[in-house]
């Protein structure tokens, strides 16, 4: 579910209680919560192999509605009591309804949880036990269009490379796994092809070493021995040992999938392709939800031709080598255009010399999520059922090479609601980008000069062995403040102090300072010093009092940084920072953190900064390197 935030140690059991010591083991974490959910959470995360993990999955772990309605019947009570004086330890015991809940724990093993506290408030519910045999199946539920199951396009999964080719419809869990039952299971030889192909497209649960997952069945391309299990977002693979159909069982459920979210991944698509020297013929379905014809302008028409090539976000380029991508590649380079986003707009009519869009029709009924949601499974599937609304797009492009990669077995989507800026020419494009330079420079020239923090402010920090914390305290009037944690994490721990007077609040902190320096920590450079260091050996200049490092300012060898096309400017704010050889990264929130990190490297080395400036499409952030003068 995440980091793990505490360490548990299983103390005892006795029929429906178990009684565990816990301790905090994440410095964003300071209390240990008394709560139904966390406690849940901790016994389902204490084994994956339970029958408490048979009944209750992370999904409904998650899942606000399913916790609120339903935690109250595992878990009868849950108790805690500090141990010594720290809120970050303690002694929870936790009663459950049913000991089979119980069964996993074993006194004296121990583990690290995620668990954490989901809600405050939770409804009334009668204990919830193990279900003894088969549970019947509700009545009318049969396996294909029971009420526990929605139908998913195939269109919502784009081009699927690793996939084997899907049926129109998907039959895809409606709940989390908790509420099904398995039927005809079969493992070992009796998986047999000729089984598999008839459950191909249906909801099914794969075990596979233990562990129990749904989706809709598919098959890998080239591994006999795995499948693929598909959901509304995407697929995962998985070995096979053991499979069977799914069926909606009484009892539990919790939040319900809707076809808003089918909606919104199902996308338009192109299902014949025809071809003649420097034109294609494409035949294209669009969902029937009312949604408008995805091509406003020759940028579209070039992101359609594209998609199929692969977009590299890392990179900066497509992956499959054609002449399309080849040229595209170039010019995202040449022209500085970062991203295929600013691309398409920018260089559309060099590649596409005109297009029409011809024969739309309409959807005989507009089908919204919500009258989707209010059909049965098969009358949603029939509706879904009737035709598309078609249209075709005729492409001309300026040299039959850009669809030299197009053909019959080219997948080809577009995603809803994406459209592009409408094409601009390059001098244009050179001309608002010369705009955005100056306007940038201008901004910089007025750029205040960096604001000192308060007089009083100290950075120490100390690293022995495994411990790599920092301690910031900083003064303001009568009152004093105290940061501190771990170096590579984002968010500190705090304490205030406020006194009768600033000369007393001086004192305590002094004496707070002195203290830590006894403990080992060592003094970073004062503020004006860390100035000084950067200045020389980064080549950057900054202002902290945002509560982060912001460039103000750009040198040598700042200059020169690699993974930034056009170097740092002003405004770039430095997260984190990494020498070559370190495996994480230091989060920063003075420049005198950063000033620890480089004094500690020699010239010559690297040190690799972690920007604000985004990568393509990912929204990932930037790393850049800057050797060290």
């Amino acid at each position: 579910m995440g980091s793990d935030l505490y360490h548990v140690k299983a103390v005892s059991k006795q029929a429906t209680t178990a009684v565990f010591d816990v301790k905090v083991i994440h410095p964003d974490v300071s209390t240990i919560p008394e709560d139904r959910s966390f406690a849940l959470m901790l016994l389902r995360e204490a084994a994956d192999d339970s029958l408490l993990a048979r009944e209750v999955t992370t999904d409904d772990m998650l899942d606000r509605a399913w916790v609120k309605k339903y935690a109250s019947g595992f878990i009868q009570s849950v108790d805690l009591t500090t141990t010594g004086k720290s809120a970050k330890r303690g002694r929870l015991t936790v009663t459950v309804f049913e000991p089979a809940w119980l069964d996993h724990v074993k006194p004296g093993e121990s583990f690290d949880t995620a668990a954490f506290q989901l809600l405050d408030k939770y409804s009334k519910h009668p204990p919830i036990l193990l279900t003894k045999g088969a549970a019947k199946a509700p009545a009318g539920d049969a396996l294909d269009d029971g009420d526990g199951f929605i139908w998913v396009p195939r269109e919502a999964h784009g081009p699927l490379e690793l996939i084997e080719p899907l049926p129109p419809f998907l039959q895809v869990p409606a709940y989390s796994l908790s509420a099904y039952e398995v039927v005809d299971e079969v493992s070992g030889k009796k998986i047999a092809p000729k089984l598999l192909q008839a459950w191909h497209g249906k909801a099914v649960q794969v075990t596979a070493r233990g562990k129990a997952q749904g989706g809709a069945l598919g098959f890998q391309k080239n591994l006999k021995d795995h499948v693929a299990l598909l959901s509304v977002r995407g697929y995962g693979g998985s070995k096979i040992e053991a499979i069977g159909r799914l069926r909606l069982k009484p009892g539990r459920r919790g939040t319900k999938l809707s076809y808003a979210e089918v909606l919104e991944y199902t996308q338009t698509s192109v299902t014949q392709v025809k071809k003649k020297g420097d034109t294609l013929e494409l035949t294209c379905r669009m969902p029937p939800d009312g949604r408008k014809v995805p091509f406003a302008s020759e940028s579209d028409v070039l992101a359609l031709l594209a998609r199929p090539l692969g977009f590299d976000f890392f990179k900066q380029g497509f992956k499959t080598k054609a002449p399309l991508g080849d040229a595209l590649t170039r010019d995202l380079r040449e022209q500085e255009l970062g991203e295929d986003e600013d691309l398409y707009p920018a260089v559309a009519r060099a590649y596409v010399a005109s297009f029409t869009v011809e024969g739309a029709t309409k959807p005989k009924k507009k089908l919204t999520a919500e009258a989707l949601d209010a059909l049965t499974p098969p009358a949603a599937l029939a509706a879904l059922s009737a035709p598309w609304p078609t249209f075709t797009l005729r492409i001309k492009v300026t040299d039959p090479k850009w669809i030299a990669h197009v053909d019959d077995e080219l997948p080809m989507f577009t995603e809803k609601d994406t459209v592009f800026a409408k094409p601009a020419t390059l001098a244009k494009l050179k001309a608002a980008k010369e705009a955005v330079k100056e306007k940038a420079a201008k901004a910089k020239a007025k750029a205040k000069a960096p604001r000192k923090p308060a007089p009083k402010r100290v950075i120490l920090w100390h690293k022995k062995g495994a411990s790599d914390k920092v301690w910031i305290a900083s003064q303001d009037g009568a009152t004093w403040k105290a940061q501190y944690g771990r170096r590579t994490m984002p968010n500190l721990e705090e304490k205030i102090y406020e006194l009768a007077s600033e000369e007393k609040a001086s004192a305590a902190f002094a004496k707070a300072v002195e203290a830590k320096k006894r403990e080992g920590y060592r003094v970073a450079p004062a503020y004006d010093a860390a100035a000084e260091v950067l200045w020389k050996r980064l080549g950057l200049a900054f202002d902290d009092s945002s509560g982060v490092p912001a460039v103000t300012k750009v040198g040598p060898p700042a200059t020169a940084a690699t993974h930034f096309e056009n170097g740092f400017k002003a405004g770039d704010t430095i997260y984190a920072v990494r020498p070559r050889k370190m495996v994480g990264t230091y989060k920063l929130r003075t420049i005198e953190e950063l000033a620890v990190v480089v004094e500690s490297l020699r010239a010559g080395e690297d040190v690799l900064l972690e920007t604000s400036r985004k990568l393509g499409k990912s929204g990932m952030m930037t790393t850049a390197v800057v050797t060290l003068r």
